[in-house]
């Protein structure tokens, strides 16, 4: 076989390596993805992503997913709210056209039959509608209620459990159970690895970048609700 010939199928088994890695990383990364993922699951996936790319900063992009997840799941309560408020708003419409449409009946019936207006039932049904305005009120008032709850609901759950892990990585807590002997590496890059989960430094930030992240998180909810709050009035179309 000539060299050439050699360094051709070199050339391909480094190529296949190479893809098998790329999609090995890739499934690592996928996994941080899900928001059930175990703690000693993530310290391994983060350990084998630091191996495979020693300069890479696998606990940062977790953390940036997952807080991404956070604000994605208070942008879908507004969605869902809006959703909702179309839907209650196209009902009330339609009540407002259904009793129009009755008093107009009534109204035709009475004229027709030469009574007098003001002692007919179709009189009577338009006192019926301010207690009617008073339903729909509560109802905005409902979903406005069920809105918050969602809101508040996505940080009660989610930036309690987010703020661990950070403070796990960050205390270097999360480095001590992950640790690589120095004998197993014998490479420079794992040498890289084990110098820094040695020192409890999975990431190059810092917890104080996380927190403002949390405070992002929050002002987001906070500034939700205080538009719901300043919303006094219920408008029909």
């Amino acid at each position: 076989m000539s060299e050439t010939a050699i360094v051709e199928i070199l050339k391909r088994v480094l190529e296949e390596v190479e893809k098998v890695m790329h999609e090995f990383k890739g499934m690592l990364y996928k996994s941080m993805e899900d928001p059930q993922i175990d703690l000693t699951d993530l310290e391994n996936t983060v350990r084998l992503l630091l191996e495979l790319e020693p300069e890479s900063d696998p606990v940062w992009h977790y953390l940036n997913i997952q807080n991404h997840r956070i604000r994605g799941l208070l942008e879908k309560c507004t969605l869902d709210h809006e959703s909702r408020m179309e839907t209650l708003h196209d009902e009330i419409r339609e009540r407002a056209l259904s009793d129009a449409k009755w008093r107009q009946i009534q109204q035709d019936s009475n004229q027709s039959s030469e009574v007098d207006y003001s002692l007919t039932p179709g009189n009577t049904n338009l006192l019926v509608d301010s207690p009617q305005v008073g339903l729909t009120s509560e109802e905005v008032d409902a979903l406005r209620g069920k809105y918050i709850r969602r809101l508040t609901a996505v940080l009660i759950h989610h930036i309690p459990a987010f703020w661990k892990v950070a403070l796990s990585v960050f205390s270097g807590k999360f480095a001590k159970s992950s640790q690589v002997s120095a004998e197993s590496n014998i490479n420079t890059s794992a040498s890289k690895t084990e110098e820094k989960v040695g020192d409890g430094k999975y990431s190059s930030h810092s917890l104080d970048e996380v927190a403002g992240m949390i405070r992002s998180t929050i002002s987001a909810y906070e500034v939700k609700v205080t538009i719901l709050s300043s919303i006094t009035c219920f408008k029909l179309l």
